[in-house]
């Protein structure tokens, strides 16, 4: 998945307004005052995570967690990792970044030299050819012939190990040059992909969203997002422990993946909770998509892999929006959103359009 452009603002996201005495004191006392009643070990990633929530540069971060909140659940120490991954991640990606390019600086250092030394060898070089072309036109040959042509051979001589060393620099760079953008590359879609489940990660559905919207205005098409929720999940996560919630939480990724177009987007909205961006299709369309998710997961038999133990099955509740002129992507978010909690209140394991909200 390529987003393209360059790297998000978000990469140093507070401003000197947060850094002051005064509001990094009311920040801190905040974020303490937060950790302590929800329990959480002011560990320096959590910390920050909070601190960030208060000072506000981040409004998906704030509306991730304000819909966590809401659930009432307490939150684990998985979930947090995740969220630090998913909202802080092109921290790690513009470090990586920096430093392929610090490789490449130095490269281009040692390249330079080895280029003005061949530039200058083959500028005396063409001096010598010239000065041995006029020799041989004046037709004064005689006794200066063996030395003349003794002069052309070492200086070809030396002028082949000069290119022979470029050359072999030229090589090496372009080796170099090779593991730099593979590096980059890998970053880039690490980035990009919530590292359990393989599907994408919250940075690159905000900013994919916040694209399809945007065509969506300018040309007409229909879009919508489906947000669905595993039911129960924390009970399942709390009966038969993390890695069984983690294989879960992977094979719902799956039959998502397999259940949906090509073009279509499967992301990660925050912990068991998954955001689909369909293109091209209309709010029947996606309800119709919705309804044959909800079915397959239904219908699936959970078994741990190891012991073969069947765990039991495990349901979706889903929530569809379309997007309609005008509407923004927090509103498109929070429409299919407050369907999504409508499908809960109903009694979980079904589908629920905005339509249905009215």
């Amino acid at each position: 998945m390529d987003v393209g452009g360059s790297l998000p603002t978000t990469a140093t996201p507070l401003t000197d307004e947060f850094e002051c005495p005064d509001k990094a004191d009311e920040l801190c006392s905040s974020t303490m005052e937060m950790m302590d009643r929800l329990g959480i070990p002011p560990t320096p990633s959590d910390y920050l995570t909070w601190y960030i929530y208060f000072a506000g540069p981040l409004p998906h971060l704030n509306l991730a967690l304000d819909q966590r909140l809401r659930s009432k659940e307490p939150f684990d120490r998985a979930e947090y990792r995740g969220i630090h991954r998913q909202f802080f991640a092109s921290v790690v990606e513009a470090q990586t970044l920096a430093t392929s390019a610090q490789d490449f600086e130095t490269m281009l250092r040692q390249i330079g030299p080895v280029l003005e030394k061949t530039g200058v060898r083959t500028d005396r070089y063409r001096e010598v050819l010239n000065g041995a072309s006029t020799g041989l036109s004046s037709g004064a040959l005689g006794e200066s012939l063996e030395p003349l042509v003794a002069g052309l051979v070492e200086t070809t001589a030396r002028m082949k190990e000069e290119v022979q060393v470029l050359e072999l620099t030229v090589r090496n760079a372009s080796k170099e040059i090779d593991r730099l953008r593979a590096t980059v590359a890998k970053v880039r879609r690490e980035s990009e992909i919530d590292p359990l489940t393989q599907v994408a990660n919250r940075k690159f559905l905000d900013q994919a969203l916040e694209e399809a919207v945007d065509w969506a205005e300018r040309t007409g098409d229909p879009l919508s997002l489906i947000m669905t929720d595993l039911d129960h999940f924390k009970r399942f996560n709390d009966t038969y422990g993390h890695q069984a919630g983690d294989d879960l939480l992977r094979l719902v990724a799956r039959v998502l993946r397999g259940a949906v177009r090509d073009h279509d987007i499967v992301a990660r909205y925050g912990g068991e909770e998954f955001c689909l961006v369909l293109p091209q299709a209309n709010l029947s369309v996606a309800a119709g998509i919705a309804a044959r998710l909800r079915s397959n997961v239904a219908n699936r038999q959970i078994v741990r892999r190891k012991s073969g133990d069947k765990l039991g099955g495990i349901t979706l509740s889903l929530g569809v929006a379309a997007h309609i002129p005008s509407r923004s992507v927090d509103d498109l978010v929070q429409e299919a959103d407050s369907a999504l909690y409508a499908a809960k209140r109903a009694g979980r394991n079904r589908v629920v359009t905005e339509q249905e909200l009215a």
